[in-house]
């Protein structure tokens, strides 16, 4: 949907972990795509991956419930609604510009 980004970020290992790289980098990702004109990021973790989940909080992510018709257009929504977890297995979080 326009003005709606979807997020995924990966470290190259997990000796980068737990020294804020990824809440830094996605901190610095959200503001350039807000000044860009997004108004809404959204990122969908595994629940399982628990530091990824806390990172994103710390960048501001919050939990929210996922209404796939809010964020992807209908011709989308059955190939990107399902994610990348296991059914039930994921966790929808948002970051919106206000």
């Amino acid at each position: 949907m326009n003005g709606i980004a979807e997020l995924d970020i990966w470290l190259k290992s997990l000796n980068y972990t737990g020294k804020g790289y990824g809440t830094s980098a996605l901190k610095n990702l959200s503001e350039k795509l807000f000044n860009e004109g997004f108004h809404t990021l959204i990122i969908r973790p595994c629940a399982k991956n628990i530091r990824a989940v806390n990172s994103y909080k710390k960048a501001g992510f919050v939990e929210s419930v996922f209404e796939p018709e809010k964020y992807y257009k209908k011709e989308y929504i059955d190939k990107y609604a399902p994610g990348d977890c296991k059914d039930g297995e994921d966790i929808f979080m948002v970051l919106k510009n206000i």
